[in-house]
């Protein structure tokens, strides 16, 4: 009653339309073509074309149409003559009911839409060789020319280019495509063959060198390995592989723009949005992602078990310059190196010497937002190399076939991953964060979620020209989001799934097969994260 308030220009985000929800749909196409033949008898060839396209739709529920809100804020609804005005002294969440007139909630109700489009082309020629013998056996060689164009284009409504609407943020149009172009060899070569401690002793290498069109700069990486077969059961192997993983032309050059995340004020000890944003963008300084790998193991074939083997493989896996952009942790590093001084009459004093300080700005004494030491902006927030990542785990396999005459052929295969240890250094100045078994949905840089056991179990029959397979998928369950709050400390559940696939094989169409089959077969839905 003291104090009038002109709500005309507000930009309400209705809680009678409930939360903001996003619905996804893909379509996959797929097509792979080649042949290959032999050129003579120690040398052949391999052509082949693949083609891939998915589509994406995606719909943002539940926002608002500002210029029809304005609209009914200020009764100027005649447009829409079923529309009465908008009563701002309802609310839903004191009275469990929805009072607003439902004609106006749907003449307000704004849903805007992107397009994605995702196509990769690839040709690749390849020649293999046996060029001559050693006393161990053929020295085996292959070599070729690949070539791969990657294409994106993304298409917003003009709602969504426009920011339209109130809860959803704007996003531009976007148009990108870029080419690979790459040579490569691997070459193994017998060393030892039927000798007191070993059957067969191979070493092999591989190498390949990519150019970008995109880039400056090309990349070479490459790949060595040892195969020892000991004996006639029992074989092992030990490999080392590099890694290239080149930025993206959006990561480059996409335009900057404004974003508005939660960010963690540790001085405060709350999480808002600044109220500037953060200025968000491409770099066109990237260096690419290199990666290490490490791999050891052995395969076991019984002879008393016709059919049977087992394999184990251990594996250790290093990532550094990893692409990533993430003002949030800009404002931890500047935290942990004492970026503010909270003094004596509760304003905040800023170490301008202090990393990221010259990105973040900060209300020291609440004239800007109303809150002393509450964020302003964060900028420029660029991609960066500036993360790590150390990871090692198990794999396990084991496989039996059993051949039967009156039945068919029956196999049976069961994978098992287990993941031991998955931790990322963000950026220089941060401890490591661990991911295996946590469910990190806030977590804008690491992979939400590494459940510690994954696997799956086939069974497959072929009879005559006929075949089938049965597959369950598993995935462990995990911790919840351990930033989520103190309310969410239970796990997130398991998820099985069975899948199925039925084939015939045409033998007057020269063996021309059709499979038809069911994904997640019994609708089984993903376990909830209550955080």
């Amino acid at each position: 009653a003291a104090r009038a308030t002109d709500i005309t220009n507000w930009n309400y985000r209705f809680v009678d339309f409930g939360p903001r929800l996003i619905d996804t749909k893909f379509d996959d196409f797929a097509l792979t073509t080649g042949f290959k033949g032999d050129i003579t008898e120690r040398i052949g060839y391999d052509v082949s074309y693949l083609w891939n396209r998915n589509e994406q739709l995606e719909i943002e529920r539940a926002g608002v149409n500002r210029a029809r809100l304005q609209e009914v804020l200020q009764g100027r609804n005649a447009t829409y003559s079923g529309a009465r005005s908008f009563n701002p002294f309802t609310n839903p969440f004191d009275s469990g009911k929805i009072s607003q007139d439902p004609d106006m909630l749907n003449y307000i109700k704004l849903e805007p839409r992107t397009t994605r489009e995702y196509t990769t082309a690839v040709m690749n020629f390849t020649l293999n060789a046996k060029p001559f013998d050693l006393p161990a056996g053929a020295v085996e060689v292959v070599g070729g020319w690949e070539k791969r164009i990657e294409d994106f284009v993304r298409t917003p409504d003009l709602a969504k280019q426009q920011a339209a609407g109130s809860g959803w943020n704007s996003t531009t149009a976007e148009t990108t495509k870029y080419d690979v172009k790459s040579l490569f060899a691997e070459g193994v070569v017998p060393l030892v063959a039927d000798a007191p401690f070993t059957k067969k002793l191979q070493i092999g290498g591989a190498i390949r060198n990519e150019t970008f069109s995109h880039l400056k700069k090309k990349a070479t990486v490459g790949r060595v390995y040892i195969r020892d077969q000991f004996t006639s059961e029992l074989t092992g192997r030990l490999s080392y592989s590099e890694g290239y993983t080149a930025p993206t032309v959006l990561n480059l050059t996409e335009k900057p723009a404004q974003n508005f995340p939660q960010i963690f004020m540790p001085w405060l000890g709350v999480a808002e949005q600044p109220s500037e944003g953060t200025l968000e963008g491409g770099n066109p300084n990237l260096k690419p992602t290199r990666s290490e790998s490490y791999n050891v193991g052995l395969v076991w074939s019984p002879k008393g078990l016709k059919g049977f083997s087992a394999s184990v493989d251990f594996y250790k896996v290093k990532r550094s310059d990893i692409i990533v952009r993430d003002a949030q942790l800009y404002v931890d590093v500047f935290n942990k190196a004492g970026g503010l001084t909270r003094l004596a009459n509760g304003n905040y004093s800023k170490n301008a010497s202090a990393p990221f300080a010259d990105r973040i700005d900060v209300d020291l004494d609440g004239r800007v937002t109303g809150t002393k030491g509450s964020l302003i902006q964060i900028s420029p927030v660029p991609y960066e190399n500036i993360a790590s990542l150390d990871a090692k785990g198990v794999d396990l396999e084991l496989t039996y076939q059993l051949p039967t005459r009156e039945i068919g052929d029956f196999s049976w295969r069961l994978n098992v991953t287990r993941v031991q240890n998955f931790s990322m250094i963000k950026i220089a100045g941060l401890t490591p964060t661990d991911y295996e078994g946590v469910f990190t949905p806030n977590d804008s840089i690491g992979p939400v979620t590494v459940p510690q056991w994954r696997g799956n179990f086939d069974t497959m029959w072929d009879w005559k020209n006929y075949s089938a397979l049965v597959k369950l998928n598993y995935t462990h369950h995990y911790a919840e989001d351990p930033d989520g709050g103190d309310k969410f400390t239970a796990t997130v559940g398991s998820w099985p799934t069975w899948d199925f696939t039925v084939g015939y094989k045409f033998q007057s169409w020269g063996n021309t097969t059709i499979r038809a089959g069911l994904e997640n077969a019994f609708n089984r839905m993903p376990p909830k994260a209550e955080s």
